[in-house]
């Protein structure tokens, strides 16, 4: 996706927010973000959570991996998160077992010595978007938690507009229990980045 596109994209949904605060529910899960015809997890033709009833939940953690690959953009994966989320959402082991692999896939890195962003920033992304939807997998939350990993996946990958927008919607003010806004005043910044 080309930057002026990410931009207007950006540019639009903060400014819709902005607009209308009644917009209802956590930006991670009830905001799809628009990959086009990018590849991700099936989904079905409907709205944002018209998810595939044919899916095989037990798929989800390998076809996850598949798709988040060092070539994916920033945006599918982000969407890939939400609909990995929203299939594993009353599947606690299933939830589990995807969470357990991008943590793993971030320590192989760092044993490795190459530390990787994309696999900080996808861990972070979707401990957040679990905390948002109330998916716990350490019994106290992962939110905060979510929001640094993801910060550092971005600091070592340096520039990255996908990843600042991603950060942005981490830290947007007005959706629930788990928004890091009132604790992260780097929002605008993310914003304007």
């Amino acid at each position: 996706m080309s930057g002026r596109v990410l931009a207007i994209t950006i540019i639009g949904f903060f400014g819709l927010a902005f607009t209308h605060r009644a917009l209802a529910g956590p930006p991670l899960i009830c905001h799809p973000i628009e990959i086009g015809n990018a590849k991700s997890l099936p989904w079905g033709g409907g709205n944002g959570f018209d998810s595939d009833p044919k899916y095989d939940v037990k798929r989800v953690t390998a076809d996850t991996l598949e798709l988040l690959n060092p070539q994916t953009d920033v945006l599918v994966r982000m969407e890939t998160m939400r609909r990995a989320t929203l299939y594993v959402r009353e599947n606690r082991a299933a939830a589990l077992e995807l969470f357990s692999a991008l943590q793993a896939r971030v320590l192989d890195a760092e044993a490795g010595g190459e530390p990787d962003g994309l696999a900080w920033f996808d861990a972070g992304y979707l401990a957040q978007t679990y905390a948002q939807l109330g998916i716990e997998t350490n019994g106290k939350g992962q939110g905060p938690v979510g929001y640094d990993w993801a910060e550092k996946g971005l600091a070592l990958r340096g520039n990255d507009p996908g990843m600042e927008f991603a950060l942005a919607l981490m830290t947007f003010n007005g959706h629930g229990k788990n928004n890091l806004a009132a604790e992260r005043p780097d929002h605008d910044a993310h914003v304007r980045k």
